[in-house]
């Protein structure tokens, strides 16, 4: 991507987008129609419609998708297609641009095929909602925006999807706003993101003050070419400072504290942001530019660290959660931290395979999870539930088959993509050492949450009020979707198998030729080959790897199968521990004590003074004095003529004194 890519002159890359934009507009018309009717107290069944036409729109987005796959698998080459130049000026010009290479199909591919799954277990899971019609609309809105994200081809350009994205998670983490919590919750995912935002921005401009453009190619083919001599600081500045970026949108530490708190919206809106789409952006946003980062080496190994950090002080906090949706949640930041752990090895396509993976059994847990409180009534403590597996038998092994896969059990996807993490970490030596050793702690965390979680859920004596609580498995319309990615989740691994199976890395060789240009940089600094294992050794990892999954399922599972007792002993024995973790380390809360309260007392101060006292006061104060000069003179018009003609000498006398003062 080192040449100015050529306009393909095809228009249809453009509907992929496009549709579920269509889909947001008619699904929100419908909506105020619905309000429309309602205050008439006319006829308001036209809601569901809503649902089918986001659905159809998907499922177009994800047909189009799948073209440009197939398009790029024939040898088309990168599709490039331009609707006009949007910023002109001069030699710097931002074209309004779409750009389907083997990156942005594959990243289409999830987020309109996972999309289409969770809208359609959606249709079933909000029915009778009031607000029904306005939330497929923004749900449509939300995938509208990611495939604007990752098909530009232009920083400026993943900007407008990058704030659509964090938008679209404002309006539906707070979709239920009546609950002032989470519309509290929102209000946090807004203002966190818009940290990493600036930082994006930052990086952003240093890039286009540097090159002169924004485009991708020309950004990493010039890159390609400086980092041969070593890149001049401002750039390893800029790709820091859009590592920060990241870190706001993939809630990495410091700014992971909004992602736990995003699962206040609705089910299906958990799934999206913490499977297919938002959470994903800072992983693309460092692959689409890997030369620039391959090229900064301090900076990868701070996101390694910080990645890492972030796995493990995710993973430990699930351990101590209660809510069924909060584990998750913080899973789903623990395997961003993996992720990023990956990227900070220069395990590029590594990375992306987890996404992958990532995204199908993640997504099948919160919609089990979703199954799972819609037939408990909306209960989410795991200490009230116990024994569903009779009750809920087809969530119940969809739920296995995405815990086998997030725990990382033989064969199944999450086993092939993490392991893969590990081996890169291990095989970099040095720091990467560390980092490979908490990748491995953190491993043998998700085993235990994963199955702890599964046992107080399914398993064990029914902890519920069996006369006023009646568990049900949940439709059709809910449960497809379970068994389609509960096939996913356990055959995805087959896109990247270990080379030790003699097997092709589907995936890796596809996207070779994005991430060729940051590998050859890697390959540099370490002599011009890259770090890699003998068979002997990855067995051994894989080995290893299996042991401590299944070792770890085992406990975690037979310790929490009969129900609460092990929780309450471990929060009997050790109850400041468990307070810290179940509060993710007390970080959220530090930053509360130590920047939102100051800075909310120094704003009320800095209202009182000015706002009140100074702004208001002299106002007020004007008004008052306006107000009793009025009152003192309209005492004057008394109706007496002795008054009238005195005031009116005065006055005359007055004029006269100053007409021969300025005549003098």
């Amino acid at each position: 991507m080192d040449t100015p890519l050529v306009d393909s002159g095809q228009f249809w890359p453009w509907l992929i987008p496009a549709l579920p934009l269509l889909g947001a507009l008619l699904a929100g018309g419908l909506h105020f129609d619905v309000l429309r009717r309602r205050k008439s107290n006319s006829d308001a069944s036209g809601a569901p419609v809503a649902a089918g036409i986001a659905i159809l729109a998907m499922a177009g987005a994800f047909l189009f998708s799948l073209k440009g796959f197939l398009a790029l698998r024939a040898g088309d080459g990168i599709i490039l297609s331009t609707a006009f130049d949007w910023i002109p000026t001069g030699d710097f010009t931002v074209r309004w641009s779409l750009m389907i290479d083997q990156l942005s199909s594959l990243m289409t591919l999830v987020v309109t095929g996972v999309g289409l799954l969770i809208h359609i277990y959606a249709a079933g899971y909000m029915k009778g909602d009031e607000g029904y019609a306005k939330f497929f609309a923004y749900l449509n809105l939300f995938v509208a925006m990611m495939l604007m994200l990752v098909l530009s081809d232009n920083m400026v350009g993943t900007f407008v999807g990058w704030e659509g994205v964090g938008l679209c998670s404002y309006l539906l983490i707070g979709f239920w706003y009546k609950d002032g919590w989470r519309a509290e919750a929102a209000q946090k995912a807004f203002v966190v993101n818009r940290i990493g935002d600036a930082a994006f921005l930052l990086g952003m401009f240093i890039l286009a003050t540097t090159f002169g453009s924004l485009d991708y190619s020309a950004i990493n083919g010039e890159v390609s070419l400086l980092a041969q001599d070593g890149l001049p600081w401002k750039l390893s500045l800029a790709a820091l400072l859009l590592f920060g970026g990241a870190c706001g949108k993939s809630a990495q530490i410091p700014l992971f504290v909004w992602l736990p708190d995003a699962m206040a919206g609705p089910t299906p809106v958990s799934a999206l942001i913490h499977a297919a789409t938002m959470v994903t952006s800072g992983v693309y946003l460092v692959v689409r530019l890997n030369p620039l980062f391959a090229g900064a080496p301090m900076v990868l190994t701070m996101i390694g660290a910080v990645g890492a950090a972030t796995a493990f002080v995710a993973g430990t906090s699930a351990l101590r959660q209660r809510d069924l949706k909060g584990v998750l949640a913080y899973s789903t930041v623990s395997q961003l931290g993996y992720m990023f752990l990956a990227l900070g090895v220069g395990a590029f396509s590594s990375a992306i395979f987890h996404l992958v993976t990532h995204a199908f059994f993640k997504a099948l847990l919160f919609l089990g999870a979703g199954s799972v409180i819609h037939g408990m009534h909306q209960e989410q403590d795991m200490h009230k539930m116990g024994g569903l597996k009779s009750h809920m038998p087809k969530t119940f092994i969809t739920f296995l088959a995405g815990a086998a896969a997030l725990s990382g059990l033989p064969l199944m996807s999450g086993f092939f993509s993490k392991d893969e993490i590990l081996a890169a970490a291990f095989a970099g030596g040095g720091v990467s050492l560390i980092l490979w050793a908490i990748g491995l702690v953190t491993a043998a965390i998700t085993a235990l949450y994963t199955w702890r979680m599964v046992a107080l859920v399914f398993f064990g004596k029914e902890r519920f009020d069996v006369n006023s609580v009646h568990p049900h498995e949940s439709g059709s319309l809910m449960t497809t979707p379970l068994f389609v990615l509960a096939i996913l989740s356990v055959a995805g691994g087959v896109l990247g198998l270990p080379i030790v199976f003699h097997a092709p890395h589907l995936l890796a060789e596809w996207l070779a030729p994005v991430l060729e240009p940051g590998q050859q940089i890697l390959a540099l600094a370490h002599d011009g080959h890259a770090p890699h294992l003998s068979h002997l050794a990855e067995w051994i990892l894989l080995g290893l790897g299996a042991a401590i999954a299944l070792a770890c399922a085992h406990v975690a599972f037979h310790a929490h199968r009969e129900g609460t007792t092990s929780d309450l002993a471990f929060e009997t024995k050790n109850p400041e521990l468990a307070e810290t973790l179940s509060n993710a380390w007390g970080i959220d809360r530090a930053y509360k004590r130590l920047l939102v309260q100051p800075i909310m007392a120094a704003a009320a101060a800095l209202s009182a003074l000015f706002d009140l006292a100074l702004i208001d006061g002299t106002v007020n104060g004007i008004g008052r004095f306006a107000e009793r000069t009025g009152h003192k003179v309209a005492r004057q018009a008394n109706g007496h003529l002795g008054s009238y003609g005195l005031i009116i000498g005065g006055a005359a006398c007055v004029l006269a004194a100053v007409w021969m003062w300025i005549g003098a």
